[in-house]
């Protein structure tokens, strides 16, 4: 089976397992805020009866998130010892969230004219394999860490360090010819202007 159409599958039998945990609340009376996209309060009927949250465009893009969570059993992780250089957990949260927004970045970037994302998920998702090879993976991430922040292996990075990262790859993924995108602008000091903003947002 090709992997664009196996990896929905998996993604309902995620989704329905999460529902029966933990079940979707769609709010009825306030907008909803999410990835730069506001969401509106559905129609409720005469009677009060709301249609089922599954209907929904907040609901259908919630599911529709990549996420990347601590894994285990992947390639060992050079320089690192011990249950670290084979698990992120503990320690990988960072790394997690920011492959999350790369990717999320990637789909954004990659959208028609009329709002409908045009990303090949497996194209994605094959940028953030854990595996030294992928451009964006857990392996690099921690490499370019010790590299540019002396960070050792196995060690926690905070949000800046994670954006700091992220560019100086996708500036090298760029250059290898691996792959292709926006360097992101990185507020050093915590705090990002507008103007800063614009300014950085172009090709590498």
């Amino acid at each position: 089976m090709a992997f664009d159409n196996f990896a929905p599958t998996i993604a309902r039998l995620f989704h329905s397992l999460q529902t029966w945990l933990m079940p979707f609340k769609l709010p009825l009376t306030e907008d909803v805020h999410m990835l730069g996209h506001t969401y509106s309060p559905p129609l409720v009927d005469d009677d009060g009866t709301a249609p089922p949250p599954e209907e929904s465009p907040l609901y259908h893009s919630y599911v529709n998130v990549i996420l990347f969570t601590y894994r285990s059993g992947f390639k060992p992780i050079e320089g690192c010892a011990g249950p670290a250089s084979v698990s992120d957990k503990g320690w990988g949260c960072a790394i997690r969230a920011t492959q999350m927004l790369l990717a999320q970045a990637v789909r954004e970037a990659n959208k028609t004219a009329a709002g409908k994302d045009a990303t090949d998920t497996s194209a994605v998702l094959s940028l953030f394999l854990d595996d030294p090879s992928a451009p964006l993976s857990l392996h690099r991430m921690v490499r370019m860490g010790q590299e540019v922040l002396a960070k050792r292996p196995g060690t926690w990075f905070g949000p800046t360090s994670g954006g700091m990262v992220a560019s100086r790859l996708i500036k090298t993924a760029h250059e290898e010819d691996e792959a292709a995108g926006r360097a992101p602008r990185v507020p050093f000091h915590c705090v990002a202007f507008d103007d800063g903003v614009l300014t950085g947002a172009t090709l590498c």
